[in-house]
């Protein structure tokens, strides 16, 4: 009887079946697997010269993890990206005593991870018996069945995208060539790798993780480490997690072998070109764009540089023959420097909808969420939408026109103070060349001068450097609802004050100073020729502020990395053997800073880009030390970002934003400041006109004023469509998309998959991936 009931439960999985028939369809099964086999060896046994061909014709567009060349194909776990947990430990853990109250809190979130299909590895640092200072990590990845199920959820709300493989005319594989479609699981083979040689980069597989530790989605079936309801409003259950200090905190663990080539080919180079594709697919599109606007404003450089360093030698040899830096070339490189502000905008709004077009982000809108500083903000209250009738939270309505009343004032208040000093120092020159035996009239020596201008430098550092922190407090105190407004009042703030602080003791030695007494003190130039003077506050202040950017860009990450690397190796050291290389590498980055932010990064760009576009022609090798300055500050940034912080979190974004703004605001000052500069410091203009009058000097700056703006709105608009080959490579794109979802997106086992079993229970061999999909029906 129990034979029976046996293959009465055999028969239920094998309906009208005999053993002769299953042993038949198992053989044919096992030769049509066996085929696909040899038909792949086949593929890589051909001959390599052609493959070798195609590597070394695409070798340009960066990073391929399946060249040998490179690293060696990725092997699991390899393949898989890590998320890391950071735990503390405590005394009874350490001594191997119990009960560990951090063991017995860390216990239940990995076990929460584990059930959730998620692979954890715990790693402990170190032999140290001060818990501080030896923390645990768990160190998440999960498999490649379940990124492509989250994936598919996270593609639903447009939070992931991947590129369609593309074909040329000869059915060669376009890398880069195809567009950006949400993932679908039954799509997978049409998606193209990434350079990691994995389906989703480390990035995107880091995102996916966080998406499912943050609970994004019930349909995710993530750990739900922390209910939503037990976190407090506005922060995430990791968020929350660090709070509640059930975990000291969470970072991406760097992809070794990516971060290595980057390294070599970024890093580490200044002649090869950014691999913008590589850094976009491991950092994410905000860094990816901060990058490619910085090797923008290199190549743009170039011209003004090399235009300038003709107009110096002009200003030497003038010297030479008159005292006086003053020539004929001043009004022509001033319009030159104009028109190239004007070009530089409008050049990069070109190529940053390249790049939105290249990257599938053209229509993509951020999603605005509300501040978690704003939603637990004692001002911040709850109301009913009229709309949709859905609770929103909302500032104090008189708290918020006191904040930005008082924010107004502070702000004023700095400018004024800082102008106040500014001034202070130039009646404090003209008094020291007094004491030195020589008055305003003779010509200040050049030591006051000298010195009053390393002087003006020092103010304007340490006054930004102060500034910064005030408007730290005031946004704080302000309370802004989402993190674009919230960034966009501090952009306002230090543009406002850095414009006068940056830049006024400059206008004030150039367009001001004559005629003028500060505090009773006459500052006039001698026989009120202010250009020689003017030139030189300009040079001493902004190679200030670049040598102390370059100190902070590429001196001090060295030295921030050589002390963590010696960090490292003296904890390594104390017992060597009980260090693995994956220990030393994670704990490596646990002690990186945080990855400062990019509207810093973009602050100091613009303030320096500032220096150019306004006083380019006072100061012709302005140019050229900035490009020299940017050459070494990108690598620097880079250097930085791959060794001396923790690997940035995902963050998506379109274009540069509010700086944009201040780029034209730029543009439309250069033309105002240039004019004026060749009009009235000048006196270039009398070699065209040498019956020029003082009515004449101004009607020509404000015609050529004129005719600069009238140029500027024609040419320097808001661009709003990309290059006409850029659109129709899109468009291309799109039809291709189109046409293949047409063909694939009804799925049919019967094509798609090798066997299935249909309605009537019978087995049945499907087509494959690479056959006409004939029903094989035994």
């Amino acid at each position: 009887m129990g034979m029976n009931r046996g293959r009465r439960g055999a028969s239920r999985h094998r309906p009208g079946k005999s053993n002769g028939q299953m042993d038949a369809l198992r053989q044919k099964l096992i030769a049509h697997l066996h085929k696909k086999d040899a038909d792949s060896m086949l593929e890589l046994s051909k001959p390599t010269e052609e493959t070798h061909f195609k590597a070394l014709k695409n070798s340009h567009k960066g990073y391929q993890a399946m060249e040998t060349t490179q690293v060696p194909p990725p092997l699991f776990p390899a393949t898989l990206a890590s998320f890391v947990l950071v735990f503390q430990t405590d005394e009874a853990w350490i001594k191997g005593e119990e009960p560990s109250f951090a063991k017995l809190n860390m216990q239940p979130l990995l076990d929460k991870m584990r059930s959730a299909d998620m692979i954890v590895r715990q790693e402990e640092w170190g032999t140290d018996e001060d818990p501080e200072k030896r923390p645990c990590f768990a160190l998440v990845s999960i498999s490649e069945k379940r990124q492509k199920q989250v994936a598919e959820i996270m593609g639903e709300e447009d939070l992931i995208r991947l590129r369609m493989k593309a074909e040329d005319d000869e059915e060669d594989v376009v890398k880069g060539g195809g567009a950006w479609y949400p993932f679908k699981q039954h799509l997978a083979h049409l998606y193209e790798k990434s350079s990691e040689g994995t389906l989703f980069s480390s990035c995107q597989q880091c995102q996916i993780m966080e998406y499912m530790l943050n609970d994004g989605s019930e349909k995710a079936f993530g750990p739900q480490l922390m209910q939503k309801e037990a976190c407090e409003p506005g922060n995430t259950p990791l968020q929350q997690l660090v709070k509640d200090e059930r975990i000291i905190g969470y970072f991406y663990l760097h992809h070794e072998h990516k971060k290595e080539w980057l390294t070599q080919a970024w890093a580490n180079t200044y002649v090869l070109r950014q691999p913008i594709e590589d850094i976009r697919e491991y950092f994410g599109e905000e860094i990816g764009l901060y990058f490619a606007w910085c090797g923008y404003l290199l190549k743009m450089l170039w011209v003004p540089a090399f235009v300038g360093i003709f107009v110096y030698i002009c200003q030497f040899i003038a010297f030479g023959e008159s005292g006086s830096v003053d020539n004929p070339f001043i009004p022509l490189y001033s319009i030159f420097m104009c028109l190239w502000c004007i070009y530089l905008k409008a050049g990069w709004e070109q190529l940053e909808l390249t790049l939105q077009y290249e990257w599938g982000i053209n229509e993509w809108e951020p999603e605005e969420s509300d501040r978690t500083e704003f939603v637990q903000n004692p001002k911040t209250y709850k109301r009913l939408n009229p709309i949709n009738q859905s609770e929103e939270y909302y500032p104090d309505p008189l708290w918020r026109y006191i904040s930005l009343l008082a924010g107004l004032v502070v702000v004023m208040l700095l400018i004024v103070l800082n102008i106040f000093a500014i001034l202070s120092i130039e009646a404090g020159k003209a008094q020291l060349a007094d004491l030195l035996g020589v008055g305003h009239g003779s010509g200040m020596s050049f030591l006051p001068k000298i010195l009053g201008a390393l002087v003006q430098g020092g103010l304007i550092l340490v006054s930004r450097w102060a500034a910064d922190i005030i408007f730290r407090y005031l946004n704080d105190f302000e309370n802004w609802k989402t993190e674009e407004e919230y960034g966009n009042a501090f952009i306002a703030k230090r543009f406002c004050f850095g414009f006068i602080n940056s830049y006024f003791a400059i206008y004030f030695v150039a367009l001001m100073a004559n005629g003028i007494k500060v505090f009773g003190v006459d500052v006039s130039c001698s026989e009120r020729k202010c250009i020689d003077y003017a030139e030189l506050v300009c040079a001493v202040v902004f190679l200030q502020n670049v040598i102390f950017r370059y100190f902070l860009a590429v001196v001090w990450p060295k030295i921030e990395a050589w002390r963590n690397s010696a960090e490292i190796e003296k904890h390594a050291d104390e017992e060597e053997e009980k260090i693995t290389d994956l220990q030393r590498t994670v704990e490596g980055q646990h002690i990186l800073h945080e990855f400062e932010d990019l509207d810093e990064l973009y602050t100091e760009k613009i303030i320096e880009l500032g220096y150019v576009m306004l006083f380019g022609a006072v100061f012709p090798l302005i140019a050229l030390i900035a490009l020299i300055s940017n050459l070494f500050d990108l690598r620097g940034h880079a250097h930085s970002i791959l060794t001396t912080c923790k690997r940035p979190m995902y963050k998506c974004a379109k274009d540069i934003g509010t700086w944009k703004t201040i780029l034209d605001i730029f543009s439309i000052m250069s033309i105002l400041t240039h004019c004026c500069f060749f009009a009235f410091t000048s006196n270039s203009l009398y070699y065209y006109f040498p019956n020029m009058t003082e009515l004449d000097r101004a009607f020509y700056a404000v015609a050529c004023e004129h005719i600069l703006l009238f140029i500027k709105a024609m040419w320097g608009g808001e661009c709003e469509d990309p290059p006409d080959s850029v659109q129709e490579a899109f468009e291309k794109r799109q039809y291709e998309l189109e046409k293949l979802l047409t063909e694939h997106d009804n799925f049919n086992p019967e094509e798609e998959v090798l066997f299935y079993t249909s309605d009537d229970g019978n087995v049945n061999i499907g087509g494959g991936r690479n056959s006409k999909g004939k029903d094989k029906q035994t």
